[in-house]
């Protein structure tokens, strides 16, 4: 107990210095009264997070990168609002509570036994019916922002449900893969919940979740099928199915172009395909022909890409306090943000934070007995990592922008409700001490001795990975 309070009181002390040398720099920048409104909060739930993490004996690496990630992206939105945190303080308190909800029930269905087919199917269903569900709504009260059909507005409160659909999917597949069924069952069922939700994503055109969710699959099945040929056949796929679907896109995209040239107005089906094909082509002409898209589209938000690219270089390696501004500097360009106002090399430490969650995440996950609880901790580093990468390279233009939120770093509510809830997985999935086990059981199982022989402890046992 002497060692575990010494742990404590050590970790905190680091938070501390940390949040301190925070406050030092937004002070530096003339905005140290208005950063000091969210250090009290941000200080508790941090704190709350590191004695959970030390108390189950989880993952401490992991737990202090994420509270890292957080405190960061905090102070990345106070200087880019100039001295306002456009976060609500309250979310800094909801976002334990749903992620502690959330994990509780995650650990409940795995408990469950899935050796039935038939119960197997049905919890299946039930999964996938909620991604249906929260199509429909978006489909129908869904409001349209910037053409994405994300996001369902309740009074003061804008959720986008969309990324809702990645914690879901691996779900869905944490249970395939725990079930008993057939090995060619598990693969068709995993090919019809990838295309049923890339194709509802993409009548939403919200392309960032549906890049998240291709490499999802392409990444789960190369891990945990049993077949190489597989991961052949899903990377294989996706390819054809994603030239192919553009293609196709493109094809009805001229078609109607050319029938609005003659006065007709398209409508139905033709009219939501030329609908996604416009806003799809837009984003891969910003990477392919940047000169022609600037040419093509006229208005402040043609002006983003470059701007981007000012802003980086203004940045520099440690930063700027020039108050200039970028398009969509909070959520879709907070990268950006970043570096203009942190750093480059700031903003490198961001992204090994981000590469030393997902490595260690990995490694213990494919490690692990249960191949539900395994699923889930993969899943949850790649809900992290994924988006990360894909908003890095679509803001600094080594690919095309999806508008995808950074974890932690961006402006939003549901992205942060999201991301602390696939922390706070991957700690009760890492912990050697879980939360959900009764103590005195746990106690019986990895302790004690019979005889001259010593029971191996899960600390000690290491469960080789096997294909």
């Amino acid at each position: 107990m002497n060692n575990k309070i010494r742990d404590i009181a050590w970790i905190l002390g680091l938070n501390v210095a940390f949040l301190v040398l925070l406050v030092l720099f937004a002070a530096n920048r003339e905005l140290g009264d208005p950063m000091m409104s969210i250090v009290i909060p941000m200080l508790i739930v941090t704190s709350g997070a590191l004695i959970y993490t030390l108390y189950f004996d989880g993952d401490l690496v992991i737990a202090m990168s994420a509270v890292l990630l957080l405190e960061t992206g905090q102070m990345t939105q106070v200087l880019i609002n100039e001295g306002v945190s456009s976060m609500p303080k309250i979310l800094l308190f909801v976002s334990p509570i749903f992620g502690a909800v959330c994990v509780a029930l995650i650990a409940y269905l795995g408990k469950s036994s899935f050796d039935d087919d038939k119960k197997a199917i049905k919890t299946l269903c039930m999964i996938a019916g909620g991604v249906v569900l929260i199509s429909l709504a978006l489909m129908t009260v869904g409001r349209n922002i910037n053409g994405t059909r994300a996001w369902l507005v309740i009074g003061p409160l804008s959720l986008q449900l969309t990324e809702l659909f990645k914690p879901l999917y691996v779900l869905f597949h944490a249970v395939l893969w725990q079930s008993s069924l057939a090995h060619k069952k598990c693969f068709l069922f995993s090919c019809g919940m990838t295309f049923a939700s890339a194709g509802l994503l993409l009548v939403i055109n919200e392309l960032g979740t549906l890049m998240v969710i291709l490499l999802m699959w392409i990444i789960l099945t190369f891990i945990y099928s049993e077949k190489l040929m597989d991961t052949a056949i899903v990377a294989g796929g996706t390819l054809l199915t994603v030239f192919g679907g553009y293609g196709v896109l493109a094809l009805v995209y001229s078609r109607v172009n050319s029938k609005i040239l003659l006065g007709e107005k398209p409508s139905g089906i033709s009219k939501k395909l030329y609908q996604i094909f416009f806003k799809l082509h837009e984003r891969v002409l910003i990477f392919t022909d940047l000169d022609k898209y600037m040419d093509t589209y006229k208005d402040e938000a043609s002006r983003q890409p470059i701007k981007a690219r000012e802003m980086i270089m203004k940045g520099g390696l440690f930063g700027t306090t020039r108050r200039t501004t970028i398009p969509i500097e909070e959520s879709d360009y907070a990268y950006v943000g970043l570096i203009l106002r942190c750093g480059i090399v700031f903003a490198i430490v961001v992204l090994v934070l981000f590469f030393v969650i997902f490595c260690r995440s990995l490694l213990k996950s494919v490690r692990m007995e249960n191949r539900f609880e395994s699923v889930m901790v993969s899943g949850a580093a790649l809900g992290l990592i994924l988006p990360t990468f894909i908003n890095v390279m679509g803001t600094t233009n080594f690919s095309f922008m999806t508008g995808i939120a950074v974890p932690f770093i961006s402006h939003g509510g549901t992205n942060m409700l999201l991301s602390v809830f696939n922390v706070m997985l991957l700690i009760w999935g890492t912990a050697r001490l879980r939360p959900d086990l009764p103590l005195p059981a746990l106690a019986r199982e990895t302790s004690g001795q019979s005889g001259n022989h010593q029971e191996q402890t899960p600390e000690q046992e290491e469960i080789p990975f096997t294909r």
